[in-house]
């Protein structure tokens, strides 16, 4: 059931991603990107402290070896710096669903990535599924917008070509060195917490942390949950799932983040949008399988059942 529960934490995730870009969206266009980036990956960071202290799990991450804090270091340089900078630098130029577009592009290149990396071969079903998405995806986001690319395009697309690469070495981490999903997504955002704060002292934008108001404050505790929640269903479902099947249905998130934008923000779906996205979830469902998505569907009602069952 390994793999099952793989493509149940990858849903979960998905959902997750899909809220948090949307919010994040519009979210940071009231920040300096770089501040917001720093005070939310800190924020993510404390919440897995005490994720680790309440699961009681110190004894663990005192016991990691110096080649596994090795690893963890360059998981956080390559994930947890660099490309939120990028990401959200471009995503303050840019609407929330073209980023999202191209953020949904990373099963793509981690489906590379996984080929040399892990031998993962992709399937016939792969290639279809994968098309089929994209063609859905592709309409979602608008004539308009698709054709058009800029800076703050280019930096979304190279922050998600660089995650990718981290998802698939994160995965291989896990299997080559028995680091489980908690410590390595504490090390991403830990490792990358610190080089971002070394990054605000660099630029002098340590001083204006105090001026932010009430209300921004807030908003990075609601954007640190968001990221907390990712990480933690996130490196977990990459261990159990093949990394181009965890990151393919981390693409669902770009439906979901077109949804909240014609839920929130008054964009009534219209009949081509409904198109892209019936081609999207069927693009989903041809590259994971449906026999796979029953099998993972039953998992999770029987995981759900078992908790009702605890709690009662």
């Amino acid at each position: 059931m390994s793999e099952e529960k793989g493509i149940v934490l990858a849903f979960l995730t998905a959902l997750i991603s899909g809220a948090s870009v949307f919010v994040n969206g519009f979210v940071v266009k009231g920040f300096d990107p770089v501040v917001f980036t720093a005070l939310k990956n800190l924020g993510a960071a404390i919440f897995l402290v005490g994720a680790i202290i309440l699961l009681k799990e110190r004894k663990k991450l005192s016991q990691l070896s110096s080649s596994q804090w090795k690893w963890l270091i360059a998981i956080g340089i390559i994930g947890g710096s660099i490309p939120f900078l990028m990401f959200f630098q471009g995503l303050s130029m840019i609407p929330a669903v073209k980023g999202s577009f191209l953020f949904r592009m990373l099963f793509i290149f981690s489906a590379v990535f996984a080929i040399f990396m892990l031998k993962e071969k992709p399937s016939r079903n792969t290639v279809i599924g994968a098309m089929i998405f994209l063609v859905g995806n592709a309409i979602l986001i608008g004539q308009e917008n698709i054709f058009s690319f800029g800076l703050g395009e280019l930096l979304v697309l190279l922050a998600t070509i660089i995650w990718a690469f981290e998802y698939v070495l994160s995965k291989w981490v896990m299997q080559k060195t028995g680091l489980e999903p908690r410590m390595v997504a504490f090390g991403r955002m830990f490792v990358g917490m610190l080089v971002l704060a070394g990054y605000l002292g660099a630029v002098g934008k340590i001083s204006s942390i105090p001026s932010l108001s009430l209300i921004q404050w807030e908003w990075v505790a609601i954007t640190s949950v968001f990221l907390f929640l990712f990480v933690s269903s996130w490196y977990a479902a990459l261990k159990w799932a093949k990394a181009a099947t965890a990151t393919a249905i981390l693409a669902m998130g770009g439906p979901i983040t077109t949804a909240l934008n014609f839920l929130f923000l008054g964009k009534a779906p219209l009949m081509i949008d409904a198109l892209g996205l019936l081609l999207v979830v069927a693009g989903i469902s041809i590259l994971v399988g449906l026999p796979q998505m029953r099998s993972s569907a039953s998992f999770a009602v029987n995981e759900l059942k078992k908790l009702s069952a605890w709690k009662a």
